[in-house]
């Protein structure tokens, strides 16, 4: 092969353009990430990289746009293998860990361990399934997963047909797929990983249907891994994106439970099956994890965007395309043509940033309430998440599409980082409910808000009603001229 080494150097140089670039900005770069990102962020970003970069053999992803689905996970098991370790020699913290992860845009068969089985048994286990459950999957001696969609049905969870029927004689619950279509489904670290699942299945106690409710259901050995008797279990092959998650399917087989493991934080059944749940519980709550996970979409896809538009940028700043004879070449990102696909991105990116810690926030506000017995801001924050998810997904992969596409031919390219990317990001336009669904949801809430304020009925006061309240006006308290300003509003409306 011939020395490249040699080649006359390219004027100017790309290092130097981006310098210059940078240079433009009118303020401190330094300052914006302080601001925009916080600094308990940064100080766990570093950390991170502090271990991506010590332990090379181990984090290197230079390899993985040439590797199988197979050889990806098994490299992806190999880091979270060496991840556990750090977290329990206390070396890292779990915040520490998911910076990890998302520096090297890596999803891997552990995750919905800590995305979705972990917070469920927090927010709905008592302290003694706690003890039994949430302690063994924190220090992952356990992997668990949260099996609720079905092949037949994944937005309509009211449908769900998997069956938990209490047997009295032997204290158990006896866990069904009773059809085809009630096959658990797209179910993330299924597929290989966990050895337990919580199973959101439909409770029947003396013959009577009590609703939807998850129960911890052992579905692997723990000596040897291979499935218990009565499960059906497996991944469910390639996808689009995301093929470092073993999403899987799963069927059981009347497989018999203790009663402990229905998780009853909210709904009791004692050893003769008395059925009972503490005063004024709003039924959605068992739902909570999905709104949990809607809250993470809508405050990371802000950063997910981020990421695209920084190679976007980057790109289209040293690019150079056309110009006047005998002077170098205009960067693309002169072009008004590529600047006004890119910046309304970027300022999308730190609205979406901005948005995410206010709207977390929120969401950390309404556990501490509901965790206190109060369940006031449950139908706000599942009409907000569902809203906030739709804009954010959309926004942030229908962006980095964008950015994909600015990039011009080199954005085909694996190499870029935009391609995988994408493709990773795609199902969060799906996953916990798909976005046209969810908009009914959101726009529901909104409308029957309206509707009983208009007709002076009882609401429940929060940002969302006394917004609706003001804008209706219907007591001609807020002048017209000030009706739709912005600038003239209060905190407390």
């Amino acid at each position: 092969m011939d020395d490249l080494t040699n080649l006359q150097k390219m004027v100017p140089h790309t290092t130097e353009t981006l310098q210059k670039e940078r240079q433009k900005a009118s303020f401190s770069i330094r300052e914006m990430d302080y601001f925009i990102n916080g600094e308990q962020y940064i100080e766990e970003k570093n950390k991170a990289l502090e271990v991506i970069r010590a332990e090379p053999k181990v984090f290197d992803q230079r390899n993985i746009y040439f590797m199988s689905r197979t050889e990806k996970i098994e490299h992806a098991l190999i880091q979270e293998k060496r991840v556990q370790e750090l977290l329990r020699d206390k070396k890292i913290t779990q915040e520490v860990l998911q910076s990890i992860y998302s520096i090297m845009d890596w999803h891997t068969p552990f995750e919905i361990t800590r995305l979705m089985f972990i917070p469920t048994i927090e927010q709905q286990g008592t302290e003694q399934q706690k003890e039994a459950f949430l302690n063994p999957a924190k220090e992952y001696k356990i992997i668990g997963c949260y099996a609720q969609t079905e092949m037949g049905h994944g937005s309509n969870i009211r449908s769900i047909e998997t069956t938990a029927t209490f047997i009295e004689e032997t204290d158990e619950f006896e866990i069904n797929s009773p059809t085809l279509s009630s096959t658990k489904w797209w179910v993330g670290s299924l597929g290989i990983a966990s050895t337990h699942a919580c199973v959101m299945a439909q409770l029947y106690v003396k013959g009577n249907h009590i609703g939807l409710f998850p129960i911890i259901v052992p579905i692997r050995s723990m000596l040897d891994h291979s499935p218990l008797a009565g499960v059906t279990v497996g991944d469910i092959g390639p996808k689009l994106g995301y093929n470092t998650m073993d999403n899987g399917f799963l069927s059981l087989n009347k497989v018999r439970v203790p009663r402990f493991n229905l998780l009853q934080k909210y709904i009791t059944v004692s050893r003769d099956g008395a059925v009972s749940r503490p005063a004024n519980i709003n039924p959605r709550i068992t739902y909570s994890t999905m709104v949990f996970v809607r809250a993470n979409i809508a405050a990371n896809m802000g950063r997910q965007l981020a990421k695209g538009v920084t190679i976007a940028v980057r790109y289209t700043s040293v690019r150079r395309q056309f110009g006047e004879l005998g002077q170098p070449e205009t960067p693309v990102l002169d072009y008004s043509i590529v600047q006004y696909r890119i910046i309304p991105l970027l300022a999308k990116t730190y609205a979406m940033i901005g948005m995410s810690h206010e709207f977390f926030a929120q969401y950390k506000k309404s556990v501490n309430q509901i965790n206190n017995g109060k369940f006031t801001m449950l139908k706000e924050m599942h009409a907000v998440s569902c809203g906030l998810k739709i804009w954010s997904s959309n926004t942030g992969v229908y962006g980095v599409d964008t950015c994909r596409h600015v990039c011009g031919g080199h954005g085909f390219s694996m190499f870029s980082g935009l391609n995988e990317f994408f493709n990773n990001i795609y199902p969060n336009m799906i996953v916990e409910g798909d976005n046209y669904m969810l908009a009914k949801q959101t726009t529901s809430y909104l409308v029957k808000s309206a509707h009983d304020i208009n007709q002076r009925k009882h609401v429940e006061l929060n940002d969302t009603t006394n917004m609706i309240s003001r804008f209706m006006n219907i007591d001609n308290q807020v002048p017209p001229q000030q009706l739709f300003t912005w600038s003239v509003l209060e905190p407390s409306q």
